[in-house]
């Protein structure tokens, strides 16, 4: 049975996005990619792309606890509160197939997987902690999956700016891989600095010299 919610008519809000927006934030996310002082531009712009006010990126433990992130447009109460009060209640990550790498989650999607219209609103945790801050309508993606520990990217808008459409929802899917492919390269790549920090550690404490030559004597 599919349902029609109030702002499902709003949800296709005339949205367009150009090629060179969209070259623009390919390039900012593998920038981030080598350089993680980059992340919160590119977090801004795809922000702003997809018109909403609050977007960012954080990680939601295995024991359902906020691990961090980095936000632009969120108020700085709003995430104080999310993780000492409500990052337990948050209903996209206790529904487990709502995690899956890559799968675009929405408030809408709370909705159908349920059969009810008002199946987000009616949660606590809207009701205890969007609403009073005006966080209506919510659109993300899970990156990464490390034993259940989660990196998820999320949009946030407010009631009078509509929720997220098919439209949206498709480019943002073209998006993803993007994103997935950055935060694998940021990983990798720190793996190999934080070798590196290990490998020169050692060498440091060695108390031998250590030396190459060829087969003619030369170092």
């Amino acid at each position: 049975m599919i349902i029609t919610t109030e702002s499902e008519a709003c949800r296709d809000n005339h949205f367009h996005m150009d090629r060179d927006t969209y070259t623009s934030i390919v390039e900012r996310i593998y920038d981030a990619s080598v350089d993680t002082r980059l992340w919160h531009d590119a977090v801004a712009e795809i922000g702003r792309a997809f018109n909403s006010p609050v977007s960012g990126v954080f990680i939601q433990t295995r024991n359902q606890e906020y691990g961090g992130g980095l936000f632009d447009g969120a108020d700085p109460v709003a995430i104080d509160l999310y993780e000492k009060k409500y990052a337990k209640i948050n209903p996209w990550f206790s529904t487990p197939d709502l995690m899956r790498p890559g799968r675009i989650a929405s408030d809408l999607t709370l909705d159908l997987l349920n059969n009810n219209d008002q199946f987000f609103v009616n949660t606590n945790f809207y009701q205890l902690f969007c609403k009073p801050f005006d966080f209506r309508h919510s659109m993300g993606v899970n990156l990464v999956d490390d034993k259940n520990n989660y990196l998820n990217f999320t949009f946030i808008r407010r009631a009078n700016e509509g929720g997220f459409g098919e439209v949206e929802e498709r480019m943002f899917r073209s998006i993803t891989p993007h994103l997935m492919k950055s935060v694998e390269l940021n990983m990798y790549l720190e793996g190999l600095k934080e070798r590196q920090v290990i490998n020169d550690s050692l060498l440091d404490e060695l108390s031998l010299g250590v030396f190459f030559a060829d087969k003619n004597g030369r170092i």
